[in-house]
């Protein structure tokens, strides 16, 4: 069967995810399970297929296992080469999987395979194998016991015409019996800034058109963002636009604008950061929403920012800007809004890793889950990773057990793969591709040595409690969003004893405590409601 659109359809497929080479395999490789004519292959294609069977001539059905991190692109590109080709489209998930055979997942997978083999030119997608088949060490595993009634089915459709895709975002968490069974491993990596810019064009083709230099800005500021981040982003702008001014031009395409798309991309967590055990704040912090610490921000801003806004000069310089900084003292100083708040003045992510979602039960799980956040950051570099409260396992190797030695020592490999991974990528865009690790803790005698040394954790930033002139500042910045009268503002910002031995977690609180008696009286004024409730609450710091 010809398609004489074939190179358009390919062209579109492009232009929306990049991945040319990888696209065009995926192609040649649907024509030929469907015994249909593949669109016309590039130079990299045609070496990649050299080797491959041809699958129409063959007694089997042909297989492909897609690969690559959620959003990408995996499932529409299936669902859009499937209609090019004419084939019919048979989806299975885990979840309607399970709903509809209770207990009896395996009769349910053999049904799909029957079923989708029926038809002439088929395809039976399989989502989520990583879930759908799980690696496991335990034969007697039910996971294990489906992997097999998986290749059992898949033997039984010796037939042309059925073409099995399998799809999953991690290579590593598929049983390898089910990996092997497919012929065709392709993966789909996050797109680069020019394939992002592309995306950002398809998506934006029913807006008023931008400018090129900010395309070029909001290509360049989307990082880790994948073909859904992307879209996304687009779909909020158009909805921002809407609501603030909803103009559209002579042809009737509505005009989004710049600020539109900054304001969006601060609601936006990329894809490849999203994953158990890592949190990104949706809400930006600067350091003006920060009171005081003015010393703090300054060393942040050169030992962190400056990676990030000024890598040309370091590289000038011929020296390696800071890939750790541990920040230390009391509890509620406001160490986790100084991590944000490098990451947002250095237009970076931000990924704050929950310490007991590192804690797992399985043995080596702990440090493959530390190994892939910082993987995770890698992929959606500029990054910066924020590890709090890390005395809680990363103490001292004699006084931690066998969990906590263990992650110790992945830690310190994977700092040192940072520093080694940052320092080949110095001839290139080092901005770009930094990944800094910020990391907070109350007691810092107790971390172990090594992780201090110099190329991991190896500026050490102290975070002091606030002076009078801070928490005059802390409490000016809580009073701005909670009204007061102002009668009583004044009184209490001239106050020289105000709020001694507080921590600006503490103002916070009580401010917000001041706030719910006020809501409780209310309509009555919030007069000495902030009085009453700093007599009642113990300061942290004695």
């Amino acid at each position: 069967m010809e398609h004489a659109d074939s190179g358009a359809a390919l062209a579109w497929i492009d232009a929306c995810y990049g991945q040319r080479g990888a696209m065009q395999v995926l192609a040649d490789l649907f024509g030929l399970a469907l015994g249909a004519a593949a669109c016309s292959p590039t130079t990299n294609a045609s070496a990649a297929l050299a080797d491959l069977p041809q699958l129409v001539e063959s007694e089997r059905s042909g297989s492909i296992l897609l690969l690559g991190p959620s959003g990408v692109g995996k499932s529409y590109v299936v669902r859009e080469l499937a209609k090019h080709f004419d084939a019919q489209l048979f989806c299975v998930d885990v979840a309607s999987l399970m709903a509809d055979h209770p207990g009896a997942v395996h009769v349910g997978l053999r049904q799909a395979v029957a079923r989708a083999a029926t038809h002439k030119r088929s395809v039976l997608v399989l989502d989520a194998l990583e879930s759908l088949f799980p690696c496991s060490v335990d034969d007697r595993d039910p996971t294990s016991f489906l992997a097999t009634e998986l290749l059992h089915a898949l033997e039984d459709r010796q037939q042309a015409g059925l073409l099995v895709i399998g799809m999953a975002s991690d290579r590593s968490r598929v049983d390898s019996a089910v990996l092997d069974a497919f012929l065709d491993h392709i993966e789909l990596l996050q797109p680069s800034v020019a394939q992002r810019r592309q995306i950002l064009e398809r998506c934006c083709k029913e807006f008023v058109p931008l400018e090129h230099d900010e395309l070029d800005r909001i290509s360049r500021l989307s990082h880790g963002y994948v073909a859904a981040d992307v879209a996304a982003l687009c779909r909020v702008s158009a909805e921002r636009a809407l609501r603030s001014s909803a103009m559209h031009d002579a042809a009737g395409r509505l005009l989004v604008t710049a600020d539109d798309f900054a304001a969006s991309r601060e609601h936006i967590v990329p894809s490849l950061v999203q994953r158990p055990g890592v949190r990104q704040g949706s809400d930006p912090v600067r350091w003006s929403d920060i009171g005081g610490l003015d010393s703090v921000k300054q060393q942040l801003v050169e030992s962190a920012v400056w990676a990030y806004t000024r890598a040309d000069a370091y590289k000038e310089l011929g020296i390696q800007p800071p890939r750790g900084v541990l920040l230390y003292g009391p509890p509620g100083t406001g160490k986790t809004l100084l991590a944000k708040a490098v990451a947002t003045e250095s237009a970076a992510n931000f990924i704050s890793v929950s310490i007991p979602e590192l804690i797992k039960g399985e043995v080596g799980e702990s440090e493959k889950a530390l190994k892939e956040i910082f993987h995770s950051a890698q992929q959606s570099a500029p990054c910066v990773v924020f590890l709090d409260e890390l005395d809680a396992i990363f103490g001292s190797r004699d006084a931690s057990g066998e969990v906590g030695q263990q992650l110790i020592t992945q830690l310190m490999l994977e700092l040192d793969a940072l520093h080694e991974t940052n320092d080949a990528k110095d001839n290139g865009a080092t901005a770009a591709s930094a990944v800094i690790l910020l990391a907070a803790t109350n007691h810092p005698e107790v971390i172990d040595p090594a992780i201090l040394r110099s190329g991991r954790l190896d500026r050490l930033v102290y975070v002091p409690p606030p002076c009078l002139a801070d928490r005059q500042h802390i409490l000016m910045l809580h009073m701005n969003r909670t009204p007061f009268e102002d009668a009583l503002r004044a009184q209490l910002l001239n106050d020289e004893c105000l709020l001694e031995g507080y921590t600006g977690a503490d103002i916070a609180a009580t401010v917000r405590m001041a706030a719910l008696h006020a809501l409780r009286r209310a309509p009555a004024s919030h007069d000495h409601c902030l009085v009453s409730t700093l007599i009642m609450r113990a300061p942290t710091v004695p």
